[in-house]
């Protein structure tokens, strides 16, 4: 699985101290997955202890 982050999301994920490990288990394994209607994306969300990880995400084919 290949993931392109875009500079917000990169940085978000600084800030928030959130580790790629965690990205990759939220995708591969959400509590929670949602279709945001309004903005044409999958939104996963992983439940860990008082935090949660949410994803905002589209799906592509990947490219040979």
């Amino acid at each position: 699985m290949v993931i392109q982050f875009s500079h917000h999301a990169s940085e978000k994920m600084r800030r928030r101290g959130v580790k790629l490990s965690h990205i990759y288990k939220t995708l591969k394994g959400p509590d929670e997955v949602y279709w945001d209607v309004e903005h044409g994306r999958m939104i996963a969300v992983e439940r860990a202890n008082k935090q949660s990880v949410i994803l905002a995400y589209t799906e592509e084919a990947e490219r040979s």
